[in-house]
């Protein structure tokens, strides 16, 4: 389990002391979905059949130089044909570190296919597939708008678990989003999610931005505070199963309970202690090309207008300007991506993580 203090630490330095250099990209490689998710934040954009061609992506890959990690976002990423092709353009140009795809897991078959011949090829990379399962069955496809997708998803999880025998650079877990509907049984979920399924992870996500089901909402922060506690209690549990040293579960459960609290902060309506990092560590490309300095915000300008050059379209007078602004509001969001890659950017953050371990540790002994 050194590898991942290993990653934790070389992410923390280079964005330490690369301040405005991209480390993280999210690339959209497709706005085509087959789900039709009441979570969804990306649902006015998707199916538009407007995306990037192969081409106008290795464009956009040779103005960017070296890159830490590449998230391929849709869509469901696993509609775009040229999938396998994208990731090889960044992993040989960009020298990524680490791949992640998060995907609804209904495409088992290509799904299995794409990660055997990524982790065959490139063994040095790790490649980090999460599938979204939000509830038990019943919640979990209607959430999704799709019969049969827990099914599915579930026979992708052990199908990765299969190959993870032979490929120790594979990573993959489970992304649950919280909503007021599955907090019941959100608890049981976990226990059964840990019990039944070989899996790395499970992250949770607030919702958020402007999803589809208007009826949807957020518990209230009391109870999103409570469910926090049972978060933590369920990572250490993951981490005894790999039998993560002293030093990484201090790690993983420092920040994440230092993540959690700045959520809580935000939905709190206070300002957050760290200016955010969208469009300096961290930017957004959408599928039809517009990019965005974090999703939730609009776009900065086209990169098919500005001849493929993704850093100066982050550099613009626009996007200067636009984070401007975030730092003078201290904008913030309840996204884990960039509250991580903001509180990776400040050298202060080592406290918080120390005194976010103490205080968990003192109440645990």
């Amino acid at each position: 389990m050194l590898k991942y203090l290993k990653r934790y630490s070389e992410q923390f330095s280079s964005n330490l002391f690369s301040a405005n250099k991209l480390r993280f990209l999210i690339l959209f490689v497709t706005s085509q979905c087959n789900c039709r998710c009441s979570t969804c934040f990306y649902w006015q954009r998707l199916n538009t059949g407007d995306n990037l061609s192969l081409e106008e992506i290795k464009k956009t890959s040779l103005s960017i130089g070296s890159l830490h990690t590449l998230l391929l976002s849709g869509g469901e990423p696993f509609l775009r044909k040229e999938l396998l092709e994208i990731c090889r353009i960044f992993i040989e140009q960009n020298k990524i570190s680490i791949l992640a795809v998060p995907t609804n897991g209904t495409l088992t078959g290509q799904i299995l296919e794409f990660s055997e011949e990524v982790l065959r090829t490139y063994p040095k990379i790790t490649l980090s597939i999460a599938v979204s399962l939000d509830g038990f069955k019943e919640t979990h496809d209607s959430i999704r708008g799709m019969p049969g997708a827990f099914d599915k998803a579930v026979a992708t999880l052990r199908g990765l678990a299969q190959i993870k025998q032979r490929y120790a650079n594979l990573e993959s877990g489970i992304n649950t989003v919280i909503t007021r509907n599955t907090l019941p049984e959100l608890k049981s979920f976990m226990d059964m999610v840990y019990n039944d399924l070989p899996i790395d992870f499970q992250d949770f996500e607030l919702l958020r931005g402007q999803y589809k089901d208007k009826n949807l909402e957020l518990p209230s922060l009391d109870e999103i505070k409570l469910i926090h506690r049972a978060i933590l209690k369920n990572r250490e549990r993951y981490l005894v199963k790999a039998k993560s040293g002293k030093i990484e579960s201090a790690a993983v459960i420092s920040l994440l309970k230092f993540v959690n609290s700045i959520k809580e902060r935000i939905l709190s309506g206070k300002k957050t202690a760290f200016a955010c990092s969208a469009g300096k560590n961290i930017g957004v490309i959408d599928a039809n090309g517009e990019v965005r300095l974090c999703e939730l915000k609009p776009p900065i300008g086209n990169l098919r207008d500005n001849n493929y050059d993704l850093p100066a379209l982050l550099n613009s007078p626009f996007a200067l300007a636009m984070k401007k602004d975030i730092r003078k509001n201290k904008c913030g969001c309840t996204h884990v991506c960039f509250i991580k890659l903001t509180v990776s950017h400040h050298l202060k953050t080592l406290w918080y993580l120390f005194s976010n371990y103490l205080t968990y540790s003192i109440k645990h002994e």
